[in-house]
Parts: structure tokens; sequence; C-alpha cells
């Protein structure tokens, strides 16, 4: 066995789960990643309440998670997890997580069902009643709230973060496009359960969307267990697709929409679908000049943090005078202005870490107003915001 494997074993999952009739005890299930050494004999979970320092030792076998029951509320516990050969050989520890037990089990409840306990969220300052918020990346670093809780890193801290991203899958698609949920759920096992209000259930391991938006799935194993997060992202007309690698940087390009981008490769620690299209929003012209007043694209995943910005350039925009670029925000339900733009020659470039519906609109022309895009969810669902103005959908050809 490559003794290194400790590396292979860094991303723990904390998951604290409470048996609603114990009384003074809890429950805490600790995931890791297997190893693949062809002479693996096992696991062992190491715990206890000090730092380094562990007074019990649980072998799991082959198991990659193991659920520990006893713990005693108002302890911090910490955990760490090694593996064994079949020599007996033993690795060094993997890098320790800790979680503390609350004193009341009842604060361990889920009031969203977005994955994160209410306790937890109360004391990242999140709204225990949005299941939104578990996906946002509140320090930056490229991982959303929920990656950060299930991997045990600090998610207002941008330096402690996980080494990979398990937790989170992406699918895009177009307006009643067949999604086949196959590659995820093979044998049909898997239980959905949706957190955006108005989406349908998966039928036959298959969905199918009726309007453009972003739809938010926790997947549940036969015991309720969480598995990972679904997020299916739907445009109107997807114009190109293709896929993030990490460690690769990426260009992509879309000349029906006349946008290209450039993303770096240590920007996500997860493949991730790419596409870049159009949804179905307010379109108007300027009622005193009949000219488009702005340009709208969608980058898919909606909603998709990245920890290193991507580079962005629409082209010929040579109609929009003085363009503002703005971002479509599902918190504040508005258009958000982008600062850092650089226009030329019919082009502009910006930089941005978010994913999502963007436009382009010239100074002066209700650039702080104008309607939600038809697929802005928010907290509630589908749907909100806007208010005057108006949006004309155009490609490189305007």
């Amino acid at each position: 066995m490559d003794m290194r494997i400790a590396r292979a074993l860094v991303f723990l999952f904390v998951i604290i789960v409470f048996f609603p009739l114990a009384l003074g005890a809890a429950v805490v299930r600790v995931s890791w990643l297997a190893n693949s050494d062809a002479d693996l004999a096992g696991y062992r979970v190491y715990y206890g309440t000090s730092s380094g320092s562990y007074d019990n030792t649980l072998d799991a076998g082959l198991s990659t998670s193991v659920e520990i029951e006893g713990l005693a509320q108002g302890d911090t516990y910490y955990f760490a997890v090694t593996a064994y050969d079949t020599s007996g050989n033993e690795s060094a520890f993997s890098e320790e997580r800790s979680i503390s037990i609350p004193l009341d089990s009842s604060v361990a409840n889920d009031n969203d069902n977005d994955g994160i306990p209410d306790y937890i969220e109360l004391s990242w300052g999140l709204d225990t009643n949005n299941p939104m918020d578990s996906m946002l990346d509140t320090d930056g670093d490229g991982f959303v709230n929920l990656v950060e809780y299930m991997s045990g890193t600090n998610p207002l801290d941008p330096d402690d973060r996980p080494d990979k991203d398990v937790i989170l899958k992406d699918f895009i698609a177009e307006v009643d496009e067949p999604i086949s949920l196959s590659s995820l759920n093979q044998y049909g096992s898997h239980v959905f359960q949706v957190l955006t209000t108005g989406a349908p259930m998966p039928e036959n391991n298959m969905i199918y969307l009726p309007l453009a938006g972003k739809y938010l799935y926790n997947v549940l194993d036969q015991d309720n267990n969480f598995l990972y997060r679904l997020r299916i992202s739907v445009a109107t007309e997807v114009f190109n697709r293709a896929s993030y690698t990490p460690g690769v940087d990426m260009v992509f390009k879309s000349d029906t929409a006349g946008v290209s981008f450039y993303i770096p490769g240590d920007a996500l620690q997860r493949s991730v679908p790419i596409g870049i299209g159009h949804s179905d929003i307010a379109q108007a012209e300027d009622e005193n000049t009949g000219d488009s007043n702005c340009m709208e694209f969608d980058i898919l995943p909606l909603g998709l943090d990245l920890a290193k910005g991507a580079a962005i350039t629409v082209s010929n925009i040579y109609d929009l005078k003085s363009p503002v670029v703005q971002i479509w925000d599902d918190q504040s339900q508005s258009w958000l202005t982008l600062n850092s733009t650089d226009a030329g020659d019919g082009n502009i470039n910006f930089e941005t870490k978010n994913f999502g519906h963007f436009r382009l609109i010239s100074e002066g022309k209700t650039a702080d107003s104008g309607p939600a895009p038809s697929n802005a969810i928010g907290s509630t669902g589908i749907g909100g915001g806007g208010g005057g103005g108006g949006c004309f959908i155009t490609t490189s050809g305007m």
C-alpha cells in the first residue's frame, strides 16, 4: 500500500444525525472517499473529544461510512480516518474534522430541507427558511455552503475549503428537453426531494422541465440518507455546450450569441457541464427610438460559483452606447451592475465568478430596473421581481 494514502482520505463528511427519542446522546455519520489500492483491507475511524488525541477506534472494514452512537450533547468531537492493507500496514491519519453536538437535539431540525441543520445555518447567518442560501458561496472560495458543511470546512473562511466537491451535481438542458438521470441513479433506487417550488418529480429516471429556470433537488438513498444535491439549469435555447475539467484551462465560444469566455483550470474542483444560451425574457424595444436597448444571454449552470473569475467577452455590441453589464441576483430579485468592465471596438470584456443571467444595457437606459428574467428563481420558486424598462434579446448578428 502507498502510505501516501492519507492524502486520499482528507475529504471527510461529518454529518450530524439525532435520534429524536434519545436522551443526552447523538449519532454522527462520518464518510470518506474510497481508496483505490489493490491491497486495501479496510479503514479505521479514530475519534475523541481532544484534537489530535483519539480515545476511541472503530474498524469500518471496507465501508466508506460509519455511524457512531452515544456521543454526548454539548461536547465537541474530533475525527480522523486511516486505511490499512492486507499486510497490516496502516496509513497516517487523514486530515481531522470536528463537530460540536448541540445541547438541545431539537436545534438539529432542518426546516428548509436544504441539508444544513438550522442551528448551523443560524451560526453562519443563513436563513433557516430559504433552501437557496445553501447554494451560495459565502466566502468566495468556489465551494457553496452546502458543500462546505458536508466536508466539515468553514464557509466563512476562504482559506478553509474542501479538496473536492462530490456533493453538487449539475445538468444543463433546454425547455422540454428530456433529461435522463440514469448516469446518477443507475438502479432507480434514489429518492428525489424537491427544493424548488413547482419543480416536477422525475419519473422512470427521466424528467421534463417546461419552463426555463434553476431547479434544485436533494437526492437521498432508500434510508433517506442525503447523497448529493442536484441542480438542473434550463434555458429556452442552449447555443453551445461543453464540459469543464478541473486542472485544464477552458476556452469556450458561441458565435450565435457572440459570447466567449476563458475559465482557468483551478476555478473549480469538479467536472461540470457548461453552456451558453438564452431564455424567454420580456422582449421590448425602446418606446422612444425603437432601438434595442439591451442584450441578454445565459451562462450555464445558473448560479455556478467559481473560485477564480472567468473572463467574458461579448462581441458586436455597436448598438449599445457606453454598455453596462448586469447579472440577475436571485436573493435580492434585482439586476446587479458589475464593475471593472472594458468596452471598445464594439466589444466588452468583464470578469465574473458567478454564472447566470446577464444583460448588457446602454448606460442611462433604466440600468437599475427592468423586468426580471422569466426564469429568475428566488427562495419561493419561479418568477418574481421586475418593473419598468424592457430588454430586446439579440445575438451577434444585431
